[in-house]
């Protein structure tokens, strides 16, 4: 049997998990609590069910998710055959669906696969813990099943066969036992023989209480026809009695309708809705506004003049400039040649002095003296013309709004950089009077359209009011058209269920409906009930005690059934004899076959244990005086028990021998899938591949699920 698909609905970490599978080797390599041993324990239970609460095993609840607990598997059969084994519920029974949609239920797969859970649980699915168990592999199920295919075939377990030739022999006789069919044979002959002898003695009183029964039970019968007349004349005057109440009743109930009054017709239908929903305003379009116009820069003319308080400039004013800057200029000259010529005066001076004081010459002095004059003339003037010139240039740089600071150079400069400020700012100015223009006819059509906006929304508001009050005005007549329809429905509906009940009532019977004679009648039908119930228990009691005195037998019947249990007890205790010398044969043949098939089963093993170690152990055998398995090379020269073997060395043994186990059971069996769990973790590197290539070669004919740590 080879798994191709594996559904997993709730079980463990899983949850809603697919995996697919292929025949051969499947290595799945998982990290840890990936959920290996959660899959290996999904498929067993699959198999062989799910533990119930008072099992100690884990239950591997669902961890994730929600839903059915359990999955399915897709699996082929040795003959080919598609099957899906479906498992949901902690006590849910093996689902076997076939490919046409039928399906049948078993508690296991063993009934399928003749395959043993023991044997499935101990040599197919294992986890690196269960390897190196050794009281497996020496089950008693393993051995029977194994060793028993000499006599049967291999397709019945001897350990089964032996538990069913006990249950049967102890179901024939067990000693101290109650309940077995020798006992039951026995008890079954001495009843037999003393209704024998009752049978003797009381056949004159049977034949006395046949006779009283039949004679009360003919009373009970004229009784019984005389209750039933009785019984149907009640039934009439009861029926009488119940229409005549009815009659009355739909009288009343027809005068009570006359007096109600007819409900109004409907009102009429209010005015369809007028008024007009007002129409919203066109959002008017605004042209991109450009952006406001920037004022010059001013930052050159700062600290040298006020632009904005500086009289305009003009080409006059640029003339004065430049022959106020050539005065200036000029009244420098005279500066620096009055200097020139009050210094050469002064040292002349200084000279005639000295020469008049060494010569005492009064014509020099006076000639000195008029140098000196002069020189100082001279500079008075030049200092009166500086002083005008000063008082010219303070007047005109105060009514140009200019530094005081200014040098003649920088004057000119100065202006013409403030007249083409001056023109800028003309520009600037334009440009903000037309930016003002726009603005304000973009603020009056927004102005206007807020207006119209305000309109629309008042009578909007007045439309919706309107519509308000239509629509209450609608829903009242609508409450009004139901009432009345309601009224005008339940007045009719009365109506018609009255005409019905009258069509319905059948007429007055001339049968007496008068109480007291009904009182009478069932007066009388309850005394007959009393009598017939009394000849009924009398009739009972005669035909009871003919049973006791005679128990419905005849003596000849009697002594066929006496001499019938005495046959019966003799085939059991023959087929008894038979079923315990069967057992101890089986008994004996187990042991015969087990010695002679030995060496088979322990010759596969050892070429497997021997390929595992790369030939240090070659042979797997049993001690037959210590009763163990011990394995040794060619030569014999390295023989150990179990052990004294490492663990990976025993591991490897056991894995062999699981191996042989599963190719000798497959032969006759069918063949399950081989689930390993981490078993090759303590294997070194050259026994893991050794081991691995094993595993290929096994898995050519069947399916091997190799569960690894990545």
């Amino acid at each position: 049997m080879i798994i191709r698909h594996l559904h997993i609905d709730n079980f463990g970490c899983f949850h809603d998990f697919d995996l697919d599978l292929e025949p051969g080797l499947n290595r799945l390599q998982w990290k840890n609590e990936g959920g290996k041993s959660t899959l290996l324990e999904f498929i067993r239970r699959i198999f062989w069910g799910f533990p119930d609460k008072r099992s100690r095993l884990n239950p591997y609840p669902a961890l994730n998710g929600s839903g059915h607990y359990g999955g399915f598997l897709d699996v082929i059969t040795k003959d080919g055959q598609n099957l899906r084994l479906e498992r949901r519920g902690e006590r849910g029974k093996l689902k076997i669906i076939y490919p046409d949609g039928s399906c049948r239920t078993e508690e296991n797969i063993g009934a399928l696969t003749g395959v043993e859970e023991s044997f499935y649980f101990n040599v197919c699915a294992i986890t690196i813990d269960e390897l190196t168990g050794v009281a497996a592999l020496d089950s008693r199920e393993i051995r029977n099943r194994l060793y028993g295919k000499a006599l049967s075939g291999g397709t019945v377990s001897l350990s089964q066969l032996q538990q069913q030739l006990t249950a049967q022999a102890e179901m024939i006789f067990k000693k101290r036992g109650t309940n077995n069919e020798l006992k039951s044979l026995s008890d079954g002959f001495e009843q037999s023989a003393a209704r024998l002898e009752q049978l003797s003695q009381a056949m004159p009183a049977y034949e006395k209480a046949v006779l009283n029964g039949e004679a009360l039970e003919k009373e009970a019968g004229c009784l019984k026809e005389a209750l039933q007349s009785l019984q149907l004349q009640i039934r009439q005057c009861e029926e009488a009695l119940e229409n005549v109440q009815k009659h009355r009743q739909l009288a009343d109930d027809e005068a009570r309708f006359e007096k109600l009054p007819r409900p109004e017709a409907l009102p009429d239908a209010p005015a369809p809705f007028q008024l007009k929903h007002p129409e919203r305003p066109a959002e008017p379009v605004f042209s991109e506004m450009p952006p406001p116009p920037e004022m010059p820069d001013v930052s050159h003319l700062e600290g040298r003049c006020d632009p904005l308080h500086a009289r305009l400039v003009d080409q006059a004013v640029l003339t004065a400039a430049g022959a106020w800057q050539l005065t200036d200029q000029q009244i420098k000259l005279h500066l620096k040649r009055g200097k020139v010529f009050l210094l050469a005066m002064a040292l002349l001076v200084c000279t005639a002095g000295v020469a008049a004081f060494l010569l005492k010459s009064i014509v020099l002095g006076v000639c000195l003296a008029a140098g000196a004059t002069a020189a100082v003339c001279y500079y008075a003037k030049w200092l009166k013309r500086n002083a005008l010139s000063q008082k010219e240039k303070e007047k005109f740089f105060y009514s140009c709004q200019l530094s005081p600071h200014l040098s003649a150079e920088e004057l000119l400069p100065v202006l013409l950089d403030l007249m083409t400020w001056q023109k800028e700012m003309e520009l600037f100015q334009q440009q903000q009077a037309e930016f003002e223009a726009q603005k304000q006819t973009a603020e009056k059509l927004r102005f206007e359209y807020s207006v119209k906006l305000e309109l629309y929304r008042e009578a909007l508001a007045h439309y919706a009011k309107a519509q308000q009050e239509y629509e209450a005005e609608r829903l009242a007549y609508e409450k009004l058209c139901l009432q009345r329809s309601e009224a005008l429905a339940r007045y009719e509906s009365e109506k018609l269920a009255l005409i019905r009940r009258r069509n319905e009532l059948p007429p007055l019977a001339e049968v007496s409906s008068a109480p007291e004679e009904l009182e009478n009648l069932k007066e009388m039908a309850k005394h007959l009930q009393e009598k017939l119930e009394h000849t009924l228990q009398c009739a009972g009691a005669e035909r009871r005690t003919a049973r006791m005195l005679l128990d419905g037998r005849d003596c000849a019947v009697e002594i066929n059934v006496r001499e019938q249990h005495r046959g019966n007890m003799r085939s059991a205790a023959e087929r008894y004899l038979v079923l315990l010398t069967a057992r101890t044969l089986l008994e004996r043949t187990i042991e015969r076959c087990e010695k002679e098939h030995q060496p088979a089963l322990l010759q596969t093993a050892s070429r497997y244990l021997g390929i595992f170690t790369e030939n240090v152990y070659t042979r797997v055998y049993k001690h037959l005086e210590t009763n163990t398995l011990r394995v040794s090379n060619l030569d014999k020269k390295t023989d150990r028990a179990i052990n004294e073997l490492s663990r990976g060395t025993r591991e490897q043994l056991f894995l062999a021998l699981r191996l042989a186990l599963i190719i000798s059971f497959e032969k006759e069996t069918e063949p399950l899938s081989i689930v390993l769990d981490d078993i090759l973790v303590n294997f070194d590197n050259s026994r893991k591949e050794a081991a691995l290539k094993v595993l290929e070669e096994f898995a050519a004919d069947r399916q091997v699920l190799l569960l690894e740590c990545n």
